[in-house]
């Protein structure tokens, strides 16, 4: 009983460290640092695809000029943008430019690095943004951080943002899509410490289950332990009773004369001798 007494102590004392407050507030501060990575990053995105589409490097252009494609590269990599796709006037993917390199509609490449990104629906060779997201990345006045996540060749986690570029005149406005990549690949790495975060809370929402399992397997263990006691008790006590009561009926009939009585029963140690 007191060995369950104290482990029952233990166990709520532990249980009160392994879900402190301080615990909980460091878990709630790192889903807040999480939160203002991914939403300064969507900003920043958002942001730089507007400023690329008023650039007059891309501006009235529906696909990459060959004349400003160095100075399209440059911006790109003073704003650290490692993905940049042109739409025209018709929606049609015209150019790619990826990490230092344009892409024209016939390059092998062309079509892979837009299927990754999982914008382009293509009809033939012709491929042409999605509806839902032209609706999401361009026609978006009036919210200006809708962004979009998508991945990298290498895996990594990248910010989609989009914006219209005027082609002036009557033609209908073209319109780039960006991929902002957070550089020290903060954002996968917000989002496992997010995830750690959610797994904490799942646990510790799961706090009751768990003191009931541990008392369940305490309780159990101090079961098999009364058990053992009193069988090794009950062992222990045979061993002195027998030969006590035999010495006592013996005793007894020696009383009443019977001087021919022997005492018959295995005994040990000083029993043994008194036997």
């Amino acid at each position: 009983v007191f060995m369950a007494l104290f482990g029952y102590t233990l166990l709520h004392r532990n249980l009160d460290k392994w879900f402190s407050t301080p615990i909980d507030q460091v878990v709630n501060n790192v889903g807040l640092i999480v939160e203002e990575i991914s939403k300064d990053a969507r900003i920043h995105a958002s942001r730089s695809a507007r400023f690329l589409a008023a650039n007059p490097a891309v501006g009235g252009l529906g696909a990459p000029a060959e004349g400003r494609q160095d100075e399209i590269k440059s911006l790109a990599a003073d704003y650290e943008i490692g993905l940049v796709l042109f739409f025209d006037g018709s929606r049609r993917l015209s150019g790619i430019y990826q990490t230092g390199e344009v892409y024209a509609p016939g390059h092998p490449q062309f079509q892979a690095i837009a299927d990754r990104l999982k914008l382009v629906a293509w009809n033939g060779q012709q491929g042409h943004i999605t509806e839902q997201a032209f609706n999401r990345l361009i026609n978006n006045a009036g919210k200006k951080e809708i962004t979009l996540d998508a991945t990298d060749e290498k895996g990594q986690v990248m910010v989609l943002a989009g914006a219209t570029v005027e082609t002036g005149g009557f033609e209908a406005p073209s319109s780039i899509v960006i991929g902002y990549k957070i550089p020290g690949n903060l954002l996968r790495l917000a989002s496992e410490i997010s995830q750690s975060s959610q797994d904490y809370k799942g646990r510790a929402k799961d706090r009751p289950r768990v003191r009931d399992n541990l008392m369940l397997q305490m309780g159990l263990i101090t079961i098999l332990i009364v058990f053992a006691a009193v069988w090794i008790g009950l062992y222990l006590s045979k061993r002195i009773a027998i030969p006590i009561r035999a010495l006592a009926e013996a005793s007894n009939e020696v009383s009443k004369g019977n001087l021919q009585v022997q005492v018959d029963c295995q005994a040990q140690d000083e029993l043994e001798i008194l036997v």
